[in-house]
């Protein structure tokens, strides 16, 4: 189990979200990480179709490239489903009940890294393929933490836990 930190960057006035990745990239390469392949995860929402409901129901499925043949899908009840990936041919199937939300889709994707015993992958955050901010996740062993500069996010947690994995930024 891993501890998961968000935290608030505003992207800068006159520089773009893609300035500020490739500025991240350049500092990670100079402590000596090396590129290890790329990274993607998608979010689309599904919600409920049927007539004569009051309330409408969500479903979030979930994609992510470190785990290829699994499909995750959390409900708006907070139930999650670990899945075959196939379960998006069943939710094709149940258009019926369920139709894609439009413009709902939510992506990240970039590049991996290694360094040491560490993971990070930085990448832009996208909504119907507008950039919304800027990932990066650092993965250990025993600890995950998630960085997500946006123009609107949350800031939580252990900043001193931040600033000894990464004092070279």
């Amino acid at each position: 189990m891993g501890v998961v930190c968000v935290f608030s960057y505003p992207v800068p006035e006159g520089k773009s979200a893609q300035q500020i990745v490739d500025s991240l990239q350049k500092q990670v390469e100079l402590l000596g990480a090396v590129k290890a392949g790329n990274f993607y995860v998608d979010c689309e929402t599904y919600q409920s179709t049927l007539p004569n409901t009051t309330t409408q129901r969500l479903i979030h499925i979930l994609h992510n490239s470190e785990q290829p043949a699994t499909c995750f899908a959390i409900l708006d009840t907070g139930n999650c489903l670990v899945a075959d990936s196939q379960f998006d041919v069943l939710m094709q199937r149940l258009k019926g009940f369920y139709q894609q939300k439009k413009g709902s889709k939510i992506e990240s994707k970039g590049q991996r890294y290694e360094y040491g015993d560490f993971l990070i992958k930085i990448g832009t955050v996208l909504i119907a393929s507008s950039v919304k901010g800027i990932l990066v996740e650092v993965i250990n062993n025993f600890i995950i933490i998630f960085f997500f500069y946006s123009f609107t996010c949350f800031s939580h947690l252990t900043m001193d836990m931040l600033e000894h994995c990464f004092e070279g930024f």
